[in-house]
């Protein structure tokens, strides 16, 4: 599949951005305006997270989650929330791979380092204000902003030890909040009980 060779492409190969320093555009023919080969490929991997068949979406997430797992494309919290935003979309249920692979993905990345967990955060965010936002028929309207919002919490807890949930909400729309999440996320435990229940079990 040619968007699997792209992804295999950008892992074996370092692809710069923009030309290299003190290179004139112009002077070998280039647009500064054109967008590279790497931009390309990223867009195309965004674009078919949204398509109608599963295998497209599972390669798309696949390709964005090995890319920035391993720095090959820059981490930016927009792509993050795309790839919670389909996660968690009750269209994907039944995505058996693509469910996998990205429950292997988000802790891993979130483990890796401190700003990633920030970009966790900055993510949350926006794809809360996405879901706040949606219009009733659009696809992201169904997604559960409750579970997804706990689950991220959990994430950035269990690998930074700090409650990081306060922070966060105080920065997602206050009508929201108080009409959606803060019910729910008032009495959930902390990733240090959710501990210790699971070794009770």
């Amino acid at each position: 599949m040619a968007m699997k060779c792209m992804v295999d492409f950008l892992m074996a190969f370092r692809m710069e951005d923009r030309s290299s320093e003190g290179e004139n555009p112009e002077e070998n023919g280039n647009d500064s305006t054109t967008p590279s080969g790497k931009a390309l490929i990223l867009s195309l991997l965004l674009d078919n997270l949204l398509h109608s068949d599963s295998e497209m979406r599972t390669v798309a997430a696949e390709g964005l989650a090995r890319l920035l797992f391993c720095a090959r494309i820059e981490a930016e919290p927009e792509i993050l929330s795309k790839l919670l935003l389909l996660f968690f979309n009750p269209a994907t249920e039944d995505d058996d791979l693509h469910r996998q692979s990205m429950s292997v993905f988000f802790p891993a990345f979130a483990a890796r380092s401190q700003t990633n967990r920030s970009l966790f955060e900055e993510a949350l965010i926006l794809t809360l204000n996405a879901i706040s936002s949606a219009p009733s028929v659009s696809p992201i309207a169904s997604v559960d902003p409750v579970e997804m919002s706990l689950y991220t919490f959990y994430l950035l807890e269990v690998c930074s030890g700090i409650v990081a949930s306060l922070n966060i909400l105080l920065r997602v729309p206050t009508s929201f909040l108080s009409l959606t999440l803060a019910p729910t996320l008032a009495q959930r435990p902390t990733a240090e009980a959710n501990r210790r229940f699971g070794d009770l079990k």
